[in-house]
Order: structure tokens, then sequence, then C-alpha cells
């Protein structure tokens, strides 16, 4: 990504190779048990919870591109950071526009002032969404495609903590669930919601591939190192009716 390179609320996010270890029925405190023995807590934000809403066009190309596998892959959304007693006016938001090939990851990061009211409660058929997307990425010199919309809107936990021997950044989600989901583009989507998964994803990233000296205590809990993709499995949820 070259547009808006130099943009004065762009966040430094250098190119990364990401691997992911993934448990199905496995605290999350048996995992950040772990990763406290092996890692340092990041020092600024070591517990957080976040919200993102991903949009997509109508034909759903980013979620087929991660369905379909594909080596060359895009997603796009806005991500705001939830703290207790959340502030009824504006704070800062994320416009975020992540390339993936392969296993290397190129993403572009826009901060904005919103209102996080709007952002939280505004259902994802209301037009504001797209409007805010064009906005933030005609300012970011990011413009995305005018069919983008809201598809869901995705809440987890994370935990984040540096590794000293690698020097990569770790995060655990989970906690993962969809309170919405665009009846535009889903229609049975009502019944479906709530939906939450019961995983835990361990993520890693680095500027190159290394050992991680903590993966084999993560293999013997039960995790395997895998793609996973919340987007991607919470769509496929959603559009099966949320019975798998």
């Amino acid at each position: 990504m070259k547009s808006g390179s130099t943009h004065p609320n762009r966040d430094a996010q250098p190119l990364v190779r990401e691997r992911k270890f993934v448990s199905h029925g496995i605290s999350a405190d048996a995992v950040v048990s772990i990763l406290r023995a092996w890692c340092a807590p990041d020092g600024q934000f070591p517990v957080g919870e976040l919200e993102s809403i991903y949009f997509d066009d109508p034909l759903l190309s980013s979620y087929w591109e991660k369905a379909n596998g594909d080596a060359l892959k895009r997603k796009v959304r806005i991500r705001w950071y939830r703290e207790a007693g959340m502030p009824q006016g504006s704070a800062n938001a994320y416009l975020e526009i992540k390339d993936r090939v392969g296993a290397a990851r190129d993403k572009a990061r826009f901060r904005f002032t919103a209102s996080i009211r709007d952002l939280e409660t505004r259902p994802l058929e209301d037009p504001w969404f797209p409007a805010l997307l064009r906005e933030q990425s005609a300012n970011a010199g990011f413009p995305v495609p005018d069919a983008l919309v809201p598809t869901v809107s995705i809440r987890y936990r994370r935990h984040r903590f540096v590794c000293p021997e690698t020097l990569s950044r770790i995060s655990v989600d989970y906690c993962i669930s969809s309170t919405r989901a665009n009846g535009r583009l889903f229609p049975g989507a009502a019944t479906s919601l709530p939906l939450s998964l019961d995983v835990v994803i361990c993520e890693a990233k680095s500027a190159a591939v290394r050992a991680l000296p903590f993966g084999e205590a993560l293999s013997r809990l039960g995790m395997r190192m895998e793609s996973f993709s919340k987007y991607g499995c919470l769509v496929e949820r959603i559009m099966q009716g949320g019975f798998t």
C-alpha cells in the first residue's frame, strides 16, 4: 500500500507475517497463563475489548476470497476500543484496510473521530455507515469502492503481549461475538443473532518467521496452528442460520 503513506493520522503498520494458534473448547485463561510465562504484557494496551464493523460488497467478495483460499485478500473495517463507561460523545476510531498476500499482511490504519453511540447502536442498514466509510477513506487517501456496505459487527476481548526473545507481538482473542448483521445482505440474520464463537485465537505477528518459544506449550494445551477468520466464520454461521 503506497497511497496515503504520509497521512498525519496514519498509524505505522509495517509489513508483518502472522501465525495463528486456534483452539475450540479451551479456556482463554489457560492460554493467557502460558503467554504470561513466556512474554511481557504489552506496555500500552495489555487488555481490552474491541469492536469492528466489516464492509463488503453485495457479492460478499471479501468473504469469498477467504472461503475460497485466495492468495490475495482484502478486508475493510472500522474499529474502536471499548471501555467501561464508554463516552457518550466522540472518541477515536480507526479505518483499517488490510491486505494479505499468503502469510504476509500489509495494513493501513487511520485514526478519526466518531460518535461511539452511533457506531454501537445504529443498525447496519443505516446509510450513515457507507457515508462514514467514504468520507474517512477519502480523507485518508485510500478511496474504496462505493459498493461497500456494512456486513457484520464483531466484538471480542483481547490480551496483548510482546515476546522478548523474538520481538513478536502476541494477541489472545476470546469471547468473540456478533450482535448485528446487515438484514439486506442476510435476510434471515435476525433469527441467527446474537452469535458467539467458542474459540480462542493466539496470533503472533513479526517481521520474519521465527520459532516461537511458547509454541510447543500451546500445542500441548491443544491449540493448532491454522488459518482462522472471525469475519469468515461469523458470516458463514449467519448464512447458514446460525445452526452450525
